[in-house]
């Protein structure tokens, strides 16, 4: 589910991203959790994530935006 993704990608962020992207991903990552983490993956839509990401960003810089 979200929450198993979530957590795979905290344990290995380091090795993939640069330090500000995963700073960035930090910031969101909890709170796409507590919308979407009892949910399996492949059952979130192109819509819920772009609605999550419009909330979330709204009245925050565009790179901000450029997650």
């Amino acid at each position: 589910n979200v929450s198993k993704v979530m957590e795979d990608f905290s344990n290995t962020k380091g090795q993939i991203a640069k330090k500000n992207t995963v700073r960035n991903y930090l910031f969101f990552l909890p709170r796409f959790g507590e919308q979407f983490g009892d949910r399996e993956l492949n059952t979130l839509t192109t819509d819920e994530v772009w609605s999550f990401l419009i909330k979330q960003t709204d009245g925050k810089s565009q790179g901000t935006k450029n997650l």
